[in-house]
């Protein structure tokens, strides 16, 4: 005698495994974006007093001044002169464009006083 002879889930034990899944996804995914935009901004910031860091540099060191150049001009300047290597320095991690005017390197004089982001300038500050 056969009691069930048709193989599967019952409703009920689908039901019972989707809301257990539910409820981890409920759990992990906040702590995975949370996790996320730190990073971001860690990165950013981290970028920043990177990008402060050769512009001071290039300022000690070169003949010509970052003061009268553009945003774009001042990273391509440190880019051309060795100060950074590579692209990721240039570009914010929240920006959805491969732009190099992500940040600005604000100057009083020829000094070096901040560097700034123009994508979220409010979250992504650094003392």
């Amino acid at each position: 005698m056969r009691i069930f002879s048709e193989k599967g889930f019952s409703f009920v034990e689908i039901m019972v495994i989707l809301t257990i899944i539910g409820l981890i996804l409920g759990i992990a995914l906040p702590n995975y974006l949370e996790g996320r935009s730190k990073t971001v901004t860690t990165t950013c910031t981290s970028n920043q007093k990177f990008i402060y860091t050769a512009a001071t540099m290039y300022m000690m060191t070169e003949d010509e001044s970052l003061e009268e150049m553009g945003d774009a001009e001042k990273l391509s300047a440190l880019k051309e002169g060795g100060y950074i290597r590579g692209d990721k320095w240039a570009e914010c991690p929240s920006s959805r464009d491969e732009s190099d005017d992500d940040y600005e390197i604000i100057m009083d004089g020829s000094i070096v006083e901040d560097v700034e982001c123009k994508i979220k300038p409010s979250q992504h500050k650094w003392p």
